[in-house]
């Protein structure tokens, strides 16, 4: 093990932690670039897992074997993320709106202090999520009625803006995953091989922070957008080339 991993991260192995740092990396570049093409798989992985979970957590409560519940409950799962997938996408978009609304107001509007944006030098994963969770109870204990109605009307307008624009929310919402996994990946080397790097935490490096984020989203967005505006020129160029064989055939009959 690498002398310089914090201590809460110990227990996970180096082989583990380099696994999970290569398949965050991995799945994050796919999501990042081409996640409108594999947006239906990744959903169909997800509710896989869901599933898997909740299988074998309450198959052995209704008397069926673990396995085949877990394997019933995959599968059941899966299919109904394939299927629902504008529908699913559209939840996740509105989740997200959701959360990112509540913070906004919270910092800029109701003039909220997060403690989470100023870690403690050396603050481990494990330290800095539960700073995260005592800022959201806070918030919630003393802004209850205006986290409420934020979190309902940000989350209800952008769950419907995302059904009604199905394309463009999997561009964004993939974006936003792909780019999310590629620097949680990025803080795991830098945490676990570079930690000093953070002697100096978020609290004076925001900007640089906030811009690194910023390009990584926009690089996926732009890409993405690039990538579905030639595939609809694509296709729209097929159809007017069939159009005078379709034409034809019709005269000649």
């Amino acid at each position: 093990m690498p002398t310089t991993i914090p201590s809460d991260w110990s227990t996970l192995g180096t082989t583990w932690l380099v696994g999970a740092i290569a398949a965050g990396v991995l799945v994050g570049l796919v999501m990042l670039l081409w996640g409108r093409l594999f947006h239906r798989a990744l959903l169909v992985l997800l509710a896989a897992g869901v599933g898997l979970a909740l299988g074998g957590r309450f198959g052995p409560q209704i008397a069926v074997s673990a396995w085949l519940a877990q394997l019933a409950s995959a599968v059941t799962l899966g299919v109904l993320a394939l299927v629902l997938a504008r529908l699913a996408w559209s939840v996740l978009a509105g989740l997200h709106t959701s959360v990112m609304a509540v913070v906004v107001v919270a910092v800029w509007v109701l003039g909220v202090s997060l403690a989470a944006t100023q870690p403690a030098t050396g603050t481990g994963p494990a330290e800095y999520l539960r700073t995260v969770q005592q800022d959201a109870r806070a918030l919630w204990a003393n802004h209850a009625l205006a986290a409420n109605l934020t979190a309902i009307l940000a989350g209800l307008s952008g769950a419907v803006a995302a059904f009604l624009l199905p394309r463009a929310t999997v561009i964004c919402m993939t974006s936003v995953l792909g780019a999310a996994l590629l620097l949680t990946a990025g803080g795991l080397i830098v945490a676990t091989w570079f930690p000093d790097l953070l002697a100096d935490p978020l609290a004076s490096n925001r900007t640089v922070l906030a811009g690194l984020i910023g390009g990584v989203l926009l690089l996926g967005l732009l890409f993405q957008m690039i990538g579905e505006i030639r595939a609809r020129r694509k296709a729209a160029a097929r159809a007017d080339e069939a159009r005078p064989q379709n034409t034809a055939t019709a005269k000649s009959s």
